[in-house]
């Protein structure tokens, strides 16, 4: 049961592993549904062994890459 964590103290315990995650990184990882998680009331609780396993890739598949998306907004338009 001392694996789940909230998401500061992840942060903070692998932060002395030598892993440099932010706080921000987790809560995105765990909103996408990245890593598992539950939730006490508002705050979210997650295992460090889930986080660690995701960052080397235990399971055998690389984080998928980034996908470049055409900026939406403004485009040309012939008169």
């Amino acid at each position: 049961m001392n694996d789940i964590n909230t998401v500061p103290k992840l942060a903070a315990k692998a932060k002395a592993d030598g892993l440099p995650i932010s706080e921000y990184t987790i809560r995105k990882l765990i909103k996408q549904g990245t890593i598992p998680a539950r939730y006490i009331g508002k705050k979210p609780v997650a295992s460090y062994t889930a986080l660690v396993r995701y960052f080397s890739c235990e399971d055998g598949c690389d984080n998928a890459p980034a996908t470049v998306v055409a900026a939406p907004g403004l485009c040309r338009i012939e008169v």
